[in-house]
């Protein structure tokens, strides 16, 4: 065993001291954040026969969001719905069926080089009829 530590021990060391290059690394010089966590929102029908009404705040560093639903509180959170731009902060969801509840989250995301870096999910939101 004394000799497996002595020769992970060294290995660990090294590895600590590399350059640190990948930029969504934040300790790295180039350290690239996410965005923050989408705030502030709530689910509402536009009228009776309409569809359900998603409004958020902007997330300042956001280049679009996510959302995702599910139709139990528990239950697996598909994405519904990429906006790809942070500068809206409303979709209206018209694919819903009435008499039933449907639970949303959401994310926003920023481009980094050719791939989304996404930031934290929001807390659940629902709407029920």
């Amino acid at each position: 065993m004394k000799k497996i530590l002595l020769l992970i021990i060294p290995i660990l060391l090294w590895s600590c001291s590399l350059p640190k290059d990948n930029p969504l690394d934040p300790g790295s010089p180039d350290g690239i954040q996410p965005p923050i966590r989408v705030s502030g929102i709530s689910v509402t029908r536009v009228s009776s026969s309409g569809p359900l009404r998603i409004t958020w705040n902007q997330a300042p560093t956001a280049d679009g969001y996510f959302i995702y639903r599910s139709q139990s509180y528990y239950g697996e959170y598909i994405l519904h719905k990429e906006i790809e731009s942070g500068e809206i902060t409303q979709y209206d969801d018209f694919s819903y069926v009435q008499g039933n509840f449907y639970y949303y989250i959401m994310s926003a995301y920023r481009w980094v080089g050719e791939q989304q870096l996404e930031g934290y999910r929001s807390g659940k939101k629902t709407w029920g009829d």
